[in-house]
């Protein structure tokens, strides 16, 4: 297995001053603020000509270019998540490295659960009947915070496969692997447009490409690679995205569903991208503000991941359900509105944050089991030891 190459002005060190990867640091907590502006500025909720809420996204209504400056977005979630598990993987009881990612997934998502139920009951009785726009029986609150658990659903398979598939990376399978999510990816995209449907399996395995990536930054094969090769698969892979766009029949916003060989594309492009800017990222990882950010957003990941949804929910249907013309399209009043409703939400996700942080620290049955490690037994690597998804250590004990 390669070992890092030495730092040069296109590879900064891997570890800042405490100790952890300060690239890795900065990509997943800006991603996150990324993916909160993203839900804030882009969902519309608004009541149609019948009196019926509707809920869509901005670029679903000709607006398809903003979801284009994130192209980096979800590749700086599953990277880190992926390069910050390779070692611990191989390194820790297979069973033991599940079970601790899997309950420091699954367990923040059951007051997540109650919170739900509670805005379902709420705004069903305030009177907002089923969404217009979605067959699930829910109301459009409730579908808002509901939507993004896709991420869990991709996350918890890769996470318990990860101890394998860290055992096998090396020699042919790591060419192997990445061909087979896009040979999936081909033939999914070759039913899908032959008028079936695309195949349930890809909207997993496409992802395994962004994971594979992770794997391939932490055994130090990217290091390999200089930033004028990433900037030239930036440009060749942005031009095959736009050239699919206009063939058709692939949409022109990001994130769509079915996931294609756009994600996929996606998925070469974002992580690119990140890696081209990785020398100027990691330079700005002490930066008053980036550092605050890291602590505050980053190292509460999941948290935030979690409950910023329903905290907008909650403002924006409670306006709605007062009776504010809430507004369907770009324009004076949209940006009138958002000015208000998008510090309230964030005002009440951080209420919610602190409500919930007990929740947070509940540690691993079998972490609570073993004894208390000395100061010999802790790891030294911290930025290996650190769980990228929710922010806390591998060993017993809470968070930062």
């Amino acid at each position: 297995m390669a070992g890092p190459a030495p730092a040069t002005p296109d590879r900064p060190p891997r570890t800042g001053p405490v100790g952890r990867d300060p690239f890795l640091d900065v990509i997943r907590a800006f991603a996150m603020v990324a993916v909160v502006a993203n839900h804030f500025l882009y969902t519309l909720l608004f009541r149609n000509p019948t009196g019926q809420f509707e809920l869509i996204m901005l670029q679903e209504s000709g607006h398809p270019w903003v979801t284009w400056p994130f192209v980096w977005e979800l590749q700086a979630f599953f990277l880190p998540a992926a390069a910050l598990s390779f070692g611990p993987a191989l390194r820790t009881d297979g069973r033991r490295f599940v079970g601790r990612r899997l309950w420091r997934l699954l367990v923040p998502v059951v007051p997540l659960v109650v919170g739900l139920v509670v805005l379902e009951a709420s705004t069903r009785a305030a009177g907002m009947g089923d969404c217009a726009t979605w067959t699930t029986g829910l109301t459009c609150a409730t579908a808002m915070p509901i939507a993004p658990l896709w991420f869990l659903v991709v996350l918890v398979p890769l996470t318990a496969l990860t101890p394998w598939l860290a055992r096998h990376w090396h020699g042919r399978w790591r060419i192997g692997l990445p061909l087979a999510v896009v040979a999936v990816t081909v033939v999914s995209d070759a039913l899908w447009i032959g008028g079936g449907a695309a195949l349930p399996l890809n909207e997993i395995t496409v992802w395994a490409l962004v994971w594979f990536a992770g794997f391939a930054y932490a055994d130090g094969t990217f290091d390999r690679l200089g930033t004028g090769t990433w900037w030239a698969v930036v440009a060749g892979g942005a031009a095959v995205m736009v050239a699919l766009v206009v063939a058709g029949p692939y949409p022109p916003w990001l994130g769509a569903s079915p996931r294609s060989m756009m994600t996929v594309l996606e998925c070469v492009v974002g992580v690119s991208l990140l890696m081209a800017l990785r020398s100027p990222i990691a330079a700005v990882r002490e930066r008053r503000a980036v550092d605050w950010t890291v602590r505050n957003v980053g190292d509460r990941i999941m948290g935030v991941f979690l409950w910023h949804y329903l905290a907008f929910a909650v403002v924006i249907s409670a306006a709605g359900l007062a009776g504010v013309d809430l507004a369907e399209h770009l324009g004076w009043s949209y940006v009138a509105q958002r000015a208000v409703i998008i510090p309230l939400a964030l005002v009440l996700l951080v209420g919610l944050l602190r409500v919930v942080a007990p929740v947070d620290r509940i540690p691993y049955p079998a972490d609570r089991r073993r004894a208390r490690p000395t100061d010999a037994d802790r790891p030294r690597d911290t930025a290996a030891a650190t769980d990228t998804v929710t922010g806390q250590r591998d060993g017993p004990g809470g968070r930062r």
